[in-house]
């Protein structure tokens, strides 16, 4: 009996008597796993009994064996469709903008050590895009090549509205000076299709027009001056969804700075190395499609040629094969892939994955901090995904909290310690993880405290403070003290008419400091 192998830094996994993660659930995941245990067994790679057991779903897939045995070869989806594992076409799939120009492009704070005054323009096509703004244009590589990236650094005046033409488009971008107070929406975990991992509420809560419509909403006005996603993002492994959602998008959203940083859903779709699949992006798709300026595209340019690559392609995932049918789960991209620092007006970031050492990642938190410190930074907010003790791909270290503490005793880090805070995801929640310095903001339609609501971090006016807008409230089959409510309707209305700093008496204050100055 043929018995599939998966290395990974967590351990050996064997299909037989494989060690399940605790944490992984086969009923959240039947679409996957279906079409996963159909593939295995219609390829004869393995049995079913194998093939099931490695997703510990023998039980629930046992009543629809036959589909996995027929003769007749079918697609996996529609195979898992028709045995009722896979939901047929939702609702965002027949989503189509028919605005012509309205371009996929990302604007992304350049790397913090190239000064306050550049951005990365990047446009994600179907094709490459010849234009005197991008040194890049090329298939992306590995996952997701579909698309090509199409990217470059600008030079821009901060203060001031700086038009940016692409083709016969122009963009309007703005900047913050650096003495200047900034204000964004920072979310994490968002979903709004079922297609491998069930989205809990993402009818009930609408999240695929309500969120969109609602950073269309507040990106109207210039009282915005950026958005961020924090990880898993729309639980997506081949990158339609992704695509479908950013196009839904106007180009005020789009034109405003947008930040990320990965999860372990944009790693393995399973949310662990564990449950590890061939088809799983690994980063790959992630890193390319958010269009970051991160470590690795500042470490290429400073050491060749302007138009070097953006990312480090140095790590192929199919290169490394354990046996004849399975590669390495943790064959990742460099982790230079996924840091950078920059800063928005008066506030610094710091953006990283917990999907690496936290010893390898310690240079880069140093040469961070010392930036921050170098450039007087008003407030530094530490981005990342993973919460709690990490776990599904993150060592203990790397959790956004632990990150946090461990951080800020370094020496270089030392100087900015009392301006550091952390924002994270995963655990699907919105809530203040510690008074003033941590918050959670995966309230977005995934199972677990059931809100749904638009965090909001303002640096102007002397002070730090979080704005946290309840949109919804499911209702509670564990606590029974928790109202179901539904503010949509009024909070979108006042964002159209106001922008968000006119809409905060419909918030709920999380934190507020005064803005500690040096």
């Amino acid at each position: 009996m043929k018995i599939a192998v998966i290395f990974a830094v967590v351990g050996l996994c064997v299909a037989n008597g494989f060690q399940h993660p605790e944490h992984f659930d086969p009923e959240e995941y039947m679409c996957s796993v279906c079409m996963n245990v159909y593939d295995r067994v219609q390829n004869k790679q393995q049995s079913f009994p194998e093939a099931c057991a490695y997703f510990n779903a023998c039980e629930q897939l046992q009543p629809i064996k036959s589909i996995f045995s027929g003769n007749v070869r079918s697609d996996s989806r529609q195979a898992c469709e028709k045995a009722e594992m896979c939901p047929g076409e939702e609702g965002w799939q027949s989503f189509r903008n028919t605005d012509d120009g309205n371009l996929n492009l990302r604007v992304s704070k350049a790397y913090g050590a190239r000064g306050n005054e550049k951005v990365r323009v990047s446009v994600i096509s179907n094709s490459s895009l010849a234009d005197d703004i991008f040194t890049y244009s090329e298939p992306f590589k590995f996952r997701w090549t579909q698309y090509y990236l199409n990217t470059g650094v600008v030079d821009v005046v901060a203060g001031t509205k700086n038009q940016i033409n692409i083709g016969s488009q122009s963009i309007s971008v703005y900047v913050p000076k650096q003495d200047e107070g900034s204000r964004g929406v920072i979310i994490a975990d968002p979903c709004f299709q079922s297609q491998w991992i069930n989205c809990a509420y993402k009818d009930e809560f609408d999240t695929f027009n309500r969120t969109t419509a609602l950073l269309n909403a507040l990106s109207k006005h210039d009282d915005t001056h950026y958005w961020m996603v924090l990880g898993d993002n729309f639980y997506d492994q081949t990158g339609d969804a992704s695509e479908t959602w950013f196009s839904a998008l106007s180009m005020d959203t789009k034109s405003k700075i947008m930040g990320s940083v990965p999860g372990n859903h944009d790693y393995w779709v399973h949310g662990d190395p564990q449950v590890y699949v061939q088809e799983d992006q690994l980063g790959n798709g992630f890193m390319q499609f958010y269009g970051q300026d991160v470590a690795a595209s500042f470490a290429a340019d400073s050491e060749q040629a302007e138009g070097a690559d953006p990312f480090d392609f140095t790590v192929d995932p199919d290169a490394q094969s354990i046996d004849e049918d399975l590669k390495n789960a943790e064959t990742l991209p460099p982790l230079t892939n996924f840091f950078y620092y920059n800063q928005i007006g008066n506030t610094a970031f710091i953006g990283y994955s917990g999907a690496y050492s936290f010893k390898e990642t310690v240079p880069h938190f140093e040469e961070a901090c010392a930036w921050a410190a170098d450039v007087d930074a008003d407030v530094v907010l530490l981005l990342g995904h993973w919460n709690g003790k990490g776990g599904m791909g993150c060592g203990p270290e790397m959790a956004v909290g632990a990150a946090y503490h461990e951080i800020s005793h370094l020496d270089a880090c030392k100087p900015i310690a009392d301006k550091l805070r952390y924002v994270e995801g995963h655990t699907h929640c919105n809530l203040v993880d510690e008074t003033d310095v941590g918050f959670m903001v995966a309230g977005q339609g995934m199972s677990g405290c059931g809100n749904f609501g638009f965090p909001v971090f303002d640096s102007t006016n002397g002070e730090f403070n979080v704005y946290y807008f309840p949109v919804q409230q499911a209702e509670s089959d564990d606590d029974t003290t928790t109202v179901p409510f539904d503010n949509y309707d009024a909070i979108l209305e006042c964002f159209e008419a106001n922008g968000v700093s006119g809409c905060y008496d419909m918030a709920t204050k999380w934190a507020t400091a005064s803005l500690v100055v040096a």
